[in-house]
């Protein structure tokens, strides 16, 4: 990662310069900065000096490269450190760990509190969070494009109402099948006997229009294979 990282800051001074970005002759100032959230410790060296011979000859120590980075290690901050911290690092941390939908929602809603005097800021949170948090961690919410915080949290509130109307439509729907299925089986148990794993399978796997087929076929088949054919 040091490598890595001294690279792209080289590009980056690289392109600068090349888009004549730069007046005079210092290069602005850059902080690298590496935001890990893997579970495992991080054990990359820090800096590429760490990578090179600790003790090298002559005048080679004078010329070998230095540059740092800024390690921010989301699994060293519990979460009562981080409550009492409200700067953007601690809060896409505290993001991240929102356990349900809503505990996302009302810490969305706490963020456009705290950083309501900072239109810029909020725009970027609002990117961030609809573009990567919502969008790769929470799909099912499908929130559309969003300018501000304030705008998140009401389109997230919006999108919960519709999201338990359709999960209450889905879990009387799943009730439904289960019971349909359930006499099915019961029908075909007592024509054919014990059924097999694939015809339960089939069972469990079955829409309302195949159940309704299967239960169609079960006074005139012979063989437990004529209903599910």
């Amino acid at each position: 990662m040091a490598v890595r990282l001294m690279t792209y800051v080289g590009l980056l001074y690289q392109d600068l310069i090349k888009g004549g970005q730069i007046t005079g002759r210092h290069l602005p100032p850059v902080l690298p900065i590496v935001f890990y959230t893997g579970d495992t410790p991080w054990s990359a060296a820090t800096d590429i000096a760490e990578l090179l011979p600790k003790d090298p000859p002559g005048l080679i120590a004078r010329y070998l490269p230095r540059m740092a980075y800024l390690l921010i290690d989301e699994n060293a901050y519990s979460d009562e450190a981080l409550a009492g911290l409200k700067n953007v690092v601690a809060a896409t941390i505290r993001l991240e760990r929102q356990q349900s939908p809503r505990d996302l929602a009302r810490f969305i809603e706490a963020l456009h509190r705290w950083f309501a005097d900072d239109a810029e800021l909020e725009r970027i949170l609002s990117v961030w969070i609809r573009e990567y948090l919502l969008r790769d961690l929470r799909p099912e919410l499908n929130v559309p494009e969003a300018h501000d915080l304030g705008e998140i949290t009401m389109q997230l509130a919006e999108r919960f109402k519709q999201w338990e109307r359709e999960v209450k439509t889905e879990g009387r729907l799943e009730g439904r099948l289960e019971g349909e299925a359930l006499v099915l089986q019961r029908q075909l148990t007592r024509r054919f006997g014990s059924l097999p794993e694939w015809a339960q399978q089939r069972l469990r796997s079955a829409s309302s229009e195949e159940l309704e087929t299967w239960a169609d076929r079960v006074l005139d088949a012979t063989r437990l294979e004529e209903v599910f054919g």
